[in-house]
């Protein structure tokens, strides 16, 4: 009879017992689904790439000054440097500031013998790239131009009004045009080539030592200047 006592307490406990058994089981398999998820996001973040907004590129090339309008053609293409800022606003979009130097080559007007001395270009462009799947982008900007000249006038003064040697400084604004196409090196490195279009219009601004109305009587500081440039660059993005 004291068996049939106990008979009830003994099923109490096994059910206790059997119900913290599957507690723990659900726990351990809530615990590994939680642990394959948090797998599964980790390793679906280290496929996707972080996007990149920023960019850092840096150039080389040839430019031409009026190639087609002088005597001398070849005698105005000069070596180009450039450096540019870029930042992404919307997918397939940037904008991007840009400063080109170049220097050292003929500039001849008329019967004047000149050299630019420095020439310094400051861009702000918008890119576009139109093909989602095709690495071509355009773009298109203002742009601002300073420059230095030294002239040598050999017999083209006749009236004596201007001195042999002058010296102009000068700033331009423009509108620059450009193409680029990019061959992906790493996840955070592109090499680019760039094919590039510019005209300034007449100077706004200028310094020199002989009187302006001369130097635009003999044509010593030109209409416009219509610039072409082609090069391949490095870009990095961060």
């Amino acid at each position: 009879m004291k068996y049939i006592l106990w008979l009830p307490s003994v099923l109490f406990l096994c059910c206790v017992c059997v119900g913290k058994i599957s507690a723990k089981i659900l726990i351990t398999e809530d615990s590994s689904s939680v642990s394959q998820s948090t797998l599964l996001l980790t390793q679906f973040s280290q496929e996707q790439p972080s996007k990149e907004y920023h960019r850092l590129s840096f150039g080389l090339g040839y430019i031409s000054h009026n190639l087609f309008l002088t005597q001398r053609p070849f005698s105005r293409i000069s070596t180009i440097f450039s450096a540019a800022y870029s930042y992404t606003i919307a997918d397939g979009a940037e904008l991007e500031a840009s400063v080109l130097f170049n220097g050292f080559y003929d500039d001849v007007e008329r019967a004047i013998q000149g050299i630019i001395l420095t020439s310094l270009t400051g861009e702000i462009t918008y890119i576009l790239q139109p093909f989602k799947d095709a690495p071509l982008r355009i773009g298109l900007g203002p742009a601002l131009r300073w420059y230095n000249r030294l002239c040598y006038l050999d017999g083209a003064d006749i009236f004596g009004i201007l001195p042999r040697i002058h010296y102009v400084e000068a700033y331009q604004l423009g509108i620059s045009a450009k193409a680029e196409y990019l061959f992906p090196v790493a996840q955070s490195l592109d090499i680019g080539v760039r094919l590039q279009s510019q005209f300034f219009f007449h100077p706004f601004s200028l310094k020199t030592n002989a009187k302006v109305a001369s130097l635009v009587e003999y044509g010593l500081l030109g209409t416009g200047l219509s610039v072409v440039s082609a090069g391949v660059f490095l870009r990095i993005g961060f």
